[in-house]
């Protein structure tokens, strides 16, 4: 009898398994009640997604206009705080069409300028020359607009029709930056209001070219104007009245050399009460 069965009778008799097999494979829990499957619900629970409101409640687009309405308010105010018409002035960059400064200059309502009165006034305020070329024709309905082609110095001034005042001026300079005389003084940003909602007005436009005294395309008056709907100014202006027109100018400030970093878009806007 061999050793091996000798020890097997032994544990026999002792009430031992005859066997001493890997109990992983008979007994394992692991495999046979394995629910770390079934229980996971790690998937079933993940609500990260079915609870993701972050778009769903973006309200950042929708509070994107909330300057428009007070600015619009404000300017309106002023508008109309008396029968009177207004003129607005807006400054764009050249190259970006960025706002850069505004200004609203308002008077009551009478006969407008003729052509040696709007001549003086600009001659006086915008510093045209009294021999300065009208560019706009003889009666305009929106700007008088005087052109001096620069040799070493030239400039362009406008006049409104409208009220009378003297809407812009500033000079041109050869191979250097002309400077804006008129208006003297310019409207902080934050009062004009952005992303307001374009209207839908036809609104009479057109445009001149500083560096030679042409007519603008209306695609370069588009340019312009597409911005000036942005703003507040026409909801102000149609809040209590409406806009009657738009003149564009591109101001070149130099010549011998167009610098569009330097060059800006010139929007006039008038408008004010219906009679």
């Amino acid at each position: 009898m061999t050793r091996t069965l000798l020890f097997a009778l032994l544990l026999g008799a002792l009430g031992c398994p005859a066997s001493l097999g890997n109990p992983d494979d008979d007994d394992n829990p692991d495999d046979d009640d394995a629910t770390d499957d079934d229980d996971a619900t790690d998937d079933d629970d993940a609500t990260d997604d079915d609870d993701d409101t972050d778009d769903d409640d973006a309200t950042d687009d929708d509070d994107a206009t909330d300057d428009c309405g007070p600015a619009q308010e404000a300017i309106a105010a002023e508008i109309y705080a008396s029968r009177q018409y207004c003129s607005a002035i807006l400054r764009l960059d050249h190259e970006t069409t960025a706002p850069l400064a505004w200004q609203l200059l308002c008077a009551e309502p009478g006969p407008g300028p003729d052509g040696e009165a709007a001549r003086e006034l600009s001659q006086a305020l915008n510093g045209t020359s009294a021999t300065s070329p009208l560019i706009s024709g003889p009666n305009p309905e929106d700007q008088w607009v005087f052109y001096d082609s620069p040799g070493d110095f030239g400039g362009i001034g406008a006049v409104s029709a409208t009220t009378g005042l003297a809407t812009f001026g500033g000079a041109i300079v050869w191979d250097g930056e002309g400077e804006i005389g008129n208006p003297a003084f310019w409207r902080e940003l934050d009062e004009l209001g952005t992303g307001c909602p374009p209207m839908d007005v036809d609104l009479p436009q057109r445009g001149f070219d500083g560096l030679d005294g042409s007519l603008l395309s209306i695609a370069d008056t588009n340019v312009a104007t597409n911005v000036l709907e942005q703003t507040a100014l026409p909801g102000a202006f149609m809040s209590g009245g409406y806009m009657f027109n738009a003149v564009v100018l591109r101001y070149p400030r130099s010549v011998g050399g167009f610098l569009p970093e330097t060059a800006e878009w010139i929007v006039l806007l008038d408008g004010g009460p219906l009679e």
